[in-house]
């Protein structure tokens, strides 16, 4: 087993991404459950990482994709030096957790929004999937909660 990350390009990979994709929605987002169609516009995400918008790493075993964090990177609006990359996605195949490529995932993942000049990092977690003990491990401060409601 030889564990890669690097930050990549979607448009090389869009269908690896979506082959994982599809299970990780399914296994852990809220929006589906509301009934909402899922249709991922693939373009978009390509047109956000073209401009700089969009930082993608994979975390691959040998060449197959096995996991990836996706952060949108932008200047704060009521802090302008503030320069802050939200989480959009992070995913492990379940069959590779518990081994540390997660936590290894997002140290990695920091080091690369830290180079793109980020000094401040998102993460979301959710209630039932619930990694808090990593994001703390690292030094992440549990600071809001988030609530849902199909309207």
């Amino acid at each position: 087993m030889v564990i890669t990350y690097k930050e990549e390009q979607l448009k090389d990979f869009v269908p690896e991404f979506d082959a994982l994709l599809k299970p990780h929605m399914a296994e852990t987002n809220i929006t589906q459950r509301y009934g909402f169609e899922f249709k991922p516009d693939y373009l978009k995400y390509i047109k956000l990482q073209e401009v700089g918008i969009l930082i993608v790493l994979t975390c691959r075993n040998d060449k197959e994709l096995i996991g990836y964090t996706f952060f949108n990177i932008f200047s704060g609006i009521r802090f302008p030096d503030c320069k802050i990359a939200r989480e959009d996605l992070y995913y492990i195949k379940p069959e590779f957790r518990g081994k540390g490529l997660g936590k290894q995932l997002f140290i990695e993942t920091e080091k690369v929004l830290k180079e793109k000049g980020a000094n401040q990092i998102i993460f979301t977690t959710k209630t039932y999937k619930d990694y808090s003990h990593i994001f703390e491990s690292l030094g992440y401060e549990f600071y809001e909660k988030q609530f849902s409601k199909k309207v």
